[in-house]
Order: structure tokens, then C-alpha cells, then sequence
């Protein structure tokens, strides 16, 4: 064999080598996208899967709810309201009706007003049309009337999000009246709704003993809101010192929650 056939067959096993490793690294590289397809196909189906798991609770819960706001509202309503009318017979009855029969009356007639409350707020088409304000200012109304502190509510825009988003909010709202009555011990609570740009703005303010944001760790409270802000793709600052009370700013993107 001659030196050109030996150069000749050197460059044909080199080239059968080249093609067999370039033949092994595309088995590679097609096995890992498999792979990589099936993980991720994987994870797709848990998320489908969590996804159905948590809106068949949620359906769950909804005529569970539905259910026991029908009950509340035919049967133990009607029931109060047959024991407020019986009472109010007999307070006619009575020239000088006692001071205690009055007191019972008029305790009833609050039960009653709480309970279709109740009532309507565990219906589901209740949950489906939820509007913030109203049940802010419901809230607020409560407990301004049963305690001696205040909420004040100022809102100058109408509030035009999706009702599941007002759902979130309203509970973050809730947590920070809450926080503010029970640790902070404030007196007074002011919550304001506007707009500012492209953002919905909402600002609460306690007057409460307040605390020291640099070397305070986040409560489970302060926690839970950062979490369902985030989830709105919103943002949240706080503004805090110790006997100055606290100030909660939130800016929620407009253009993400207020059209579907």
C-alpha cells in the first residue's frame, strides 16, 4: 500500500470516527430534550392537576357555602324574625314596655341585620360579583358601630377590578385593620383608593404604637400581605417607626386587573 491510499484510508476512518461522534452526541442531545420535553410535560400535568384540585375545592366550598347562606337566610331567619315580631307584639302591648324588653328587641333586630349579611356574603354569585368598597365600607361600618375605634375610607375612583383580585385585596385590607387593632393598638385607621398613572394606589394608615422596620422581622400579618400583592403583580412599601404608628402603600399595575 502506497502512501496515498494510506493518507486516503486514514481520512476515510477519520471521517467514519467524525460521523460516528457527531451520530453520538445528536443521540445526546435528542435524549436530553426528551428528557427535558417529559419533565416539563411532567410539571405542566402537576400543575393541571393542582390547578383542577384547587378549583374542585373551591367549587366544594361555593355550595357548601351556598348551601349553609340558603339555610341561614330561609330557615333561622325566619325564625328570628317570627321572634322579633312576637316581641314587638308584646311591646305594644305593654303601656310602659321595660327597659330590657326594648334592649332585646333592638338586639335582635342587629342579629338579624348581621345574619342576611352573613348570609349574602357566603352566596356564591355574592362572591362572583364582590365589590371592595362596599365590603369595606360594610366592615368598617361594624366596627365603628360595636367598638371605640374608627376606619375611615376615602375613595376617589371607581374601583374596576376583576372581583377575584377585590377578593384578594379586601383581604389584605382585612389583615392590616386587624394587625393594627390587635398589636399595634391603634385607635384609628385611614384607608384611601386612587389612581396615579398607569397605577391603582391604596394607602392605609393607623395611628397605632407602629414599630421598627430596620430591626423588626416580618410577622405572619406583614408576610401574608407582601404575598397576595405580589400575586396581584403589585408592590408594597412600608412606613413604620416606633410610636408614630404605620403607613401601608400598595401600587397594583392598572393595565393587569382591570380588563380581562
Amino acid at each position: 500500500m502506497d502512501q496515498e491510499e494510506v493518507i486516503s484510508l486514514f481520512f476515510q476512518i477519520a471521517l467514519i470516527v467524525f460521523i460516528l461522534i457527531m451520530l453520538f452526541l445528536i443521540i445526546i442531545i435528542l435524549i436530553r430534550n426528551k428528557r427535558n420535553v417529559d419533565l416539563a410535560q411532567n410539571k405542566l400535568l402537576k400543575m393541571e392537576y393542582e390547578d383542577q384540585l384547587k378549583q374542585t375545592k373551591i367549587e366544594v366550598q361555593e355550595n357548601t357555602l351556598s348551601f349553609i347562606a340558603k339555610d341561614l337566610h330561609d330557615n333561622i331567619g325566619q325564625l328570628l324574625t317570627s321572634a322579633r315580631m312576637l316581641l314587638g307584639i308584646t311591646e305594644r302591648s305593654i303601656n310602659t314596655p321595660p327597659d330590657t324588653l326594648l334592649t332585646a328587641n333592638s338586639i335582635l333586630g342587629d342579629a338579624i341585620s348581621q345574619l342576611r349579611s352573613v348570609s349574602r356574603t357566603l352566596d356564591r354569585d355574592w362572591l362572583e360579583r364582590f365589590d371592595l368598597y362596599d365590603n369595606l365600607k360594610f366592615e368598617a361600618e361594624r366596627l365603628n358601630k360595636n367598638s371605640e375605634k374608627q376606619i375611615s375610607i376615602i375613595c376617589k375612583i371607581e374601583i374596576q377590578l376583576k372581583p377575584q383580585n377585590q377578593i384578594i385585596l379586601f383581604r389584605v385590607l382585612q389583615e392590616f385593620i386587624q394587625n393594627a387593632f390587635k398589636h399595634g393598638d391603634a385607635k384609628s385607621i385611614d384607608i384611601c383608593f386612587d389612581t396615579q398613572k398607569e397605577n391603582l394606589e391604596i394607602t392605609a394608615t393607623d395611628d397605632g404604637s407602629g414599630f421598627d422596620l430596620e430591626h423588626t422581622q416580618p410577622g405572619l400579618g406583614i408576610s401574608n400581605i407582601n404575598h397576595r400583592i405580589e400575586l396581584l403583580n403589585g408592590v408594597c412599601k412600608w412606613e413604620s417607626e416606633k410610636g408614630t404608628g404605620t403607613k401601608l402603600n400598595i401600587s397594583l399595575p392598572i393595565e393587569n386587573h382591570f380588563h380581562d
